[in-house]
């Protein structure tokens, strides 16, 4: 690739961040007020309380619950799928994975909010946050509620860093091409990143590191949600099978939703040559899979209900299959499973157009799965004094609606100010490049610019054998180059060790609090022991997590030098795509040798800058 294609990826990326056309602001108003609409719906909730909503003995799980449900499946469209597609090096990922953990952060955001929309008296909700407090009580971390504050403040915790550590390189890129106060942000957003092999080799290691520890947060963040049903002895909700159900269903629904929002940036932000047939090709295989996972959980899960023949649970399935809920339960199976497989299965089909019509049915359709998995259950209970109704209200509709509208605003928001395409995911070509020599009160360095890594190369050894030593030789580029010697210096580093002690820290906190919160404050639960193994394994499992999480981006930053203000040699050109090989602080006498070394490699023309 040359130094052509190279400044036109560029420049395509950068479109979207330079020009805004008037659409773009009628888009963010019309988005803008629909969410005003919603809060102020909220806003009157509160006002009035939680009667103007449609809960009502025995459904108060409805709506709000359903919307948390589903945005926190949503949420895995991001992160795992792309720490996954990372640890198995699917190079064709790397379009994808930012706008798919755009979806993650978001949508953990969004779903995180309804448990306090949820709250009668929201201003309470760090009730919900285990502390000592002067009521002299800690949650009980016995509950799958306090699990899931654990659990989604990992998840989120983790999926922002996930998200946060490769914007750093495309900060400086930013910062290079943008000017005036963008300029200024983006110079510090970017931390003094300068792009050499040292800083891409930590950045590759710690984001190896984070997605071997994400997966298995983000699996059991919906496990730990469906822990929130299946603990119960409500109707089909104390179940085994639960847990994987609702993973599946997340991952499910989490592609469908990073496919719709792949269509809508590939047309808004023309990024036809980026997002390209081949990514929703190979999405679509696997909504495919889980498809059919999806259809083989409800089976099983419906088959044995019926084996069963509980009279309560045969009631609530009844009503699901030819009752009250069955539009809803057949409409679901329709946009999950029959219109989805053939235009999935059938290759000729499965075009971007036909990927996309399967998400959005799929959308609406897991949508209507969270609803029949609470409504029902909760409407038609073990004894029939206990049954009642629910119908929404217009406060819930609006809310719901708001939050869709929100996942909009803050996606179009996002990719107005951040590349919403890896800048990393090109590499670089050309042949030739420039010798400068730069001098300051602080640092002195001589450099070539090459736009080939082969040149740059060959100019690291011409430098080793005009006795410069390894340590003296510096290596900027705006790509890691792996495949390259000069890359390999810094492959050896400590994070794996450093990521494991933090999770073992971890691992002892979460012990601790478990462990010193139960017996100081006892709370005698069904009977069961005061302090137990079992469900404090959750709570240990998670901050074992957060501490890797945290420990690996803490060393990164320490490795890396991040942030730093001290003076460096650098050019704006890297970002560009040449490769800046330089010596710094060589004596007055070499300097000459050097430059003459350097323009045997390839550059033709010597600049001096003071």
């Amino acid at each position: 690739m040359d130094l052509a294609t190279e400044r036109k990826i560029n420049e395509d990326l950068l479109r979207p961040l330079r020009q805004t056309s008037v659409w773009f602001f009628l888009l963010i108003a019309g988005l803008g007020i629909i969410v005003l609409a919603g809060v102020g719906s909220w806003m009157y909730q509160i006002w009035n309380g939680l009667a103007v909503a449609g809960i009502r003995w025995p459904v108060f799980w409805a709506f709000y619950i359903t919307n948390f449900v589903f945005w926190i499946g949503i949420s895995h469209a991001g992160t795992l799928i792309s720490a996954i597609l990372r640890l198995v090096n699917a190079t064709w990922r790397r379009p994808v994975t930012r706008c798919a953990e755009v979806i993650t952060v978001f949508a953990l955001m969004i779903g995180a909010m309804f448990p306090i929309i949820h709250l009668g008296r929201p201003w309470l909700f760090f009730w919900l946050i285990p502390y000592p407090s002067e009521r002299q009580i800690w949650p009980n971390l016995r509950s799958p509620l306090a699990w899931d504050f654990f659990a989604i403040s990992t998840y989120l915790t983790g999926s922002t860093l996930f998200l946060l550590l490769p914007l750093i390189p495309d900060f400086a890129l930013l910062r290079d091409q943008m000017r005036g106060w963008r300029k200024r942000i983006y110079a510090v957003l970017a931390l003094g990143w300068q792009g050499t092999t040292k800083q891409w080799h930590r950045l590759e290691a710690a984001m190896q590191i984070m997605a071997i520890a994400i997966v298995p947060v983000a699996v059991s963040v919906h496990t730990i949600v469906s822990f929130d049903f299946s603990m119960s002895s409500v109707p089909m909700w104390h179940s085994t099978v639960f847990g994987p159900y609702f993973v599946a269903g997340a991952i499910f629904s989490g592609i469908a939703a990073l496919i719709l929002a792949m269509a809508v940036l590939r047309k808004a932000l023309h990024l036809e040559e980026y997002l390209r047939p081949v990514h929703f090709q190979n999405l679509g295989k696997l909504l495919l899979m889980m498809s059919l996972l999806w259809g083989y959980f409800t089976f099983a899960e419906r088959l044995t209900t019926w084996y069963g023949n509980n009279s309560a649970e045969m009631a609530v399935f009844w009503e699901t299959q030819t009752g009250a809920y069955s539009p809803l339960f057949w409409t679901m199976v329709f946009c999950n499973f029959v219109i989805p497989f053939p235009l999935l299965a059938i290759r000729r089909l499965r075009t971007i157009t036909g990927t996309v019509i399967a998400s959005s049915l799929i959308v609406v359709g897991m949508w209507l799965e969270r609803f029949l998995i609470i409504v029902p259950s909760l409407a038609t209970k073990h004894l029939p004094y206990a049954w009642g109704t629910y119908r929404p209200q217009p406060v819930e509709i609006m809310i719901t609606v708001a939050t869709f509208a929100a996942m909009m605003l803050l996606y179009a928001l996002f990719a107005k100010a951040v590349p919403i395409t890896c800048s990393a995911c090109s590499h670089a070509g050309g042949a030739r490049g420039a010798a400068r020599v730069v001098e300051s009160t602080t640092m002195k360095a001589i450099y070539g610019l090459y736009s080939h890594p082969d040149s740059a190369q060959h100019a690291v050894e011409s430098l080793r054998r005009a006795g410069v030593a390894d340590d003296s030789i510096s290596v900027l580029a705006s790509q890691p180059y792996e495949e390259y010697e000069f890359s390999q210096r810094y492959k050896q580093t400590w994070l794996f060790w450093i990521a494991a002690g933090g999770g073992a820290l971890g691992l002892w906190l979460g012990l601790g609090l478990a462990y010193l919160t139960e017996t100081r404050w006892p709370l005698v639960t069904g009977g069961m022991p005061i302090f137990a193994w079992w469900p404090n394994i959750i709570i240990m499992f998670e901050l074992t997590m957060l501490g890797a999480i945290i420990a690996t981006v803490v060393s990164l930053l320490v490795m890396t030098e991040l942030p730093t203000i001290r003076c460096k040699v650098y050019d704006p050109e890297v970002s560009q795509g040449k490769i800046l090989v330089a010596v710094e602080n060589p004596a007055d006498g070499e300097i000459s040798t050097l430059e003459r070394t350097l323009k045997g490699s390839g550059i033709t023309e010597v600049k001096r800058v003071t």
